[in-house]
């Protein structure tokens, strides 16, 4: 009998493929301009491991569940990664000073490193919806602290674009800024969805992320 994990698992691997191709687009486009992209390429770059870990977890997860627990740890700190990477993103794209922003990302990765600890140290396995699952805390305030930090990236990703717009940054004569930052709106959207868990795996709100790489090539198109 098919369950929801049946078809979590392609759809794992079809996203990560989704990702994939958006890094590809956001790398080429900074290897011929050479500006702030490579964040960007990174941050898809870790969506794309996750959904890999994810997928491969759950169907691990048939054969050997002690091992797809194992595998599930990758998921855990490359969900933190994506958080991090976008929140740096965007501060990147607010702060145009360079000894500024670096000693912000040394903040963010130390505080990274410290999740990581703590994911690894505090993480209990649990099924959820036939799915392996590692919970770290209370489930309920660990799912409630990452949808506040997906919302306030969400708030700073509409003012940074409010801002682009007003100076002339991204014009809608000139949307190959918009194209790339879009599709990293319209992850965090879905994000904050999943981790809220309004639904059941929405599958109809995740058609969404063919999205990413059609944006990620409309962007490359236009820049370069």
């Amino acid at each position: 009998m098919l369950t929801i994990a049946d078809f979590s698992v392609p759809k794992s691997f079809l996203i990560s493929i989704f990702c994939s191709i958006a890094a590809y687009y956001i790398l080429k486009i900074y290897k011929k301009k050479k500006d702030d992209n490579f964040v960007l390429f990174l941050f898809w770059t870790s969506c794309s491991i996750f959904y890999i870990s994810l997928g491969t977890s759950t169907l691990v997860f048939y054969f050997l569940p002690w091992l797809a627990f194992k595998i599930y740890y990758f998921c855990l700190i490359f969900a933190g990664l994506q958080l991090f990477i976008g929140i740096y993103y965007l501060i990147q794209k607010i702060i145009k000073e360079k000894k500024v922003r670096t000693v912000i990302a040394i903040i963010l990765a130390i505080i990274f490193i410290v999740y990581s600890f703590l994911s690894i140290k505090d993480a209990r396995p649990v099924v959820r919806y036939g799915e392996p699952y590692l919970t770290v805390g209370d489930e309920t305030p660990q799912g409630y602290w990452g949808a506040i930090l997906i919302l306030v990236i969400i708030a700073f990703s509409l003012f940074s674009f409010r801002r682009d717009l007003k100076r002339g940054t991204i014009s809608w004569g000139f949307m190959g800024g918009f194209y790339e930052f879009y599709a990293f709106v319209i992850y965090m959207a879905i994000s904050l969805i999943r981790i809220l868990y309004f639904l059941v795996h929405p599958w109809y709100l995740e058609i969404f992320y063919i999205f990413i790489p059609y944006l990620a090539y409309k962007s490359y198109k236009e820049l370069t």
